[in-house]
């Protein structure tokens, strides 16, 4: 089965997740922003120190995620453009990725109340 060549040009296809993910993100923040004062009063650290504890946490798992993502679509891709066949391009590779990173996140968020637990009993 072959696919038609892209004419290069953009597909709409991709304009409802990225409107939706322009849209959502500053409730992200609004909820990190929430969540500040009951980590600092938790971990018995000041604001400042708490904005800086989960900004980089943040940050290096966004880092590191995301590098791992765009390393693994690339070589996705310069597979493609090379002419590789499906043995080669192994594109069930990268959603398996993309799934098992949304997998570990929700986990991690339904485990976060059990972790809140466990740091105001000490």
């Amino acid at each position: 089965m072959t696919r038609p060549r892209s004419s290069g040009r953009f597909d709409r296809r991709l304009v409802a997740p990225m409107v939706l993910g322009s849209v959502l993100n500053p409730v992200n923040s609004s909820m990190l922003a929430v969540a500040l004062v009951p980590i600092g009063l938790a971990l018995g650290a000041p604001p400042s120190a708490t904005i800086w504890l989960v900004s980089a946490l943040y940050l290096a798992t966004a880092v590191v995620t995301g590098g791992f993502f765009l390393a693994e679509a690339y070589r996705l891709l310069r597979a493609a453009k090379a002419g590789a066949g499906p043995t080669v391009l192994k594109p069930m590779r990268l959603f398996h990725f993309s799934i098992s990173y949304v997998a570990i996140l929700f986990l991690g968020v339904a485990l976060d109340p059990l972790l809140y637990l466990s740091v105001t009993g000490r």
